[in-house]
């Protein structure tokens, strides 16, 4: 096996046909672009650095737009509802989501910016 062949994407070997359709044709530069929130109307900045706002930072609603994080390849659109919390060690507060659409679960690595009481919700006994 060559050091090429053993290379992945998404835990899928670089030159199979899956790793090639989940790669991502847009840049990140447009991808981390300001959007208003389509729950609560907020105007959403892009994030400071080097990844993706995905998220609105006072409702934590998002849209489920990827099938790999960042590549805008889900054709179902549908709102993600964030149901709960986890958290891990090297990333910190991760935002657990359900989609309103099509049932599917999603988590998210909350942003340094995320509403601090909207997560604490989310934390709450119920």
């Amino acid at each position: 096996m060559t050091a090429a062949s053993t290379r992945r994407v998404h835990n899928l070997p670089v030159d199979s046909p899956a790793a090639r359709e989940r790669k991502s044709p847009v840049t990140r530069k447009v991808e981390n672009c300001s959007f208003a929130c389509q729950v609560c109307g907020s105007q959403i900045r892009p994030i400071a650095r080097g990844t993706i706002r995905d998220h609105c930072t006072k409702c934590l609603h998002s849209l489920h737009v990827d099938v790999m994080p960042g590549d805008r390849a889900s054709d179902c659109g549908g709102v993600l509802v964030p149901t709960g919390t986890d958290y891990k060690a090297k990333k910190g507060i991760i935002i657990i989501y359900r989609c309103e659409e099509c049932g599917e679960t999603r988590r998210n690595r909350a942003a340094a910016d995320d509403d601090l009481s909207a997560i604490m919700e989310l934390q709450a006994p119920r």
